[in-house]
């Protein structure tokens, strides 16, 4: 025998016991979070794609406006042949590069966007051709990686505009008439 009394052993076997559960519990506690937090990231990789699949893949003109810089941050294939630039040339632009409007005002209207003021509204944008179209803009405020930025959907409506201009014209030349 060891010396030690049954009191003592008993003591030990306890703490031993007491210190597997213990361990046995953190190993559990690690394994648990890191399915957890693997899930999470599966997750979040799947809502990445499938977002990135719906601003890929839609045929209307997307744009992500960097609310601060006033920077084309990111524009969808749609957005490259509407335009005519490539995505790289687009997103080195800054919008008062294909925005007609002063730039106060453009710098207005995109401030107005990000406080939620408004997001709808038509302006004229310049293509690569030198052709200025009419284009109406659903522009919403979201944050990506931290900054500010307006996802805006652009729709080429200089069709509609010029019939309406026409139309108004022609009113107005009927009641000279």
């Amino acid at each position: 025998m060891t010396g030690r009394t049954f009191e003592e052993l008993q003591r030990i076997q306890t703490l031993k016991g007491l210190l597997y559960v213990f361990l046995t519990s953190l190993l559990l506690w690690w394994l648990v979070r890191w399915a957890l937090a693997a899930v999470a990231e599966a997750d979040r990789y799947e809502s990445e794609v499938r977002y990135r699949q719906i601003f890929e893949r839609t045929s209307s003109v997307c744009m992500l406006i960097d609310v601060e810089t006033l920077r084309i941050a990111d524009a969808n294939p749609a957005a490259e042949r509407f335009y005519g630039w490539s995505h790289q040339e687009l997103t080195s632009k800054l919008l008062s590069e294909i925005n007609t409007m002063d730039p106060a005002g453009m710098r207005e209207l995109v401030a107005g966007v990000a406080e939620g003021r408004h997001n709808f509204f038509v302006v004229s944008h310049r293509l690569r051709s030198g052709a200025v179209r009419d284009v109406e803009v659903h522009s919403s405020p979201i944050l990506v990686n931290g900054r500010r930025v307006n996802f805006s959907i652009i729709h080429d409506v200089t069709d509609r505009v010029r019939a309406e201009r026409r139309l108004v014209e022609s009113e107005a030349n009927y009641r000279r008439a």
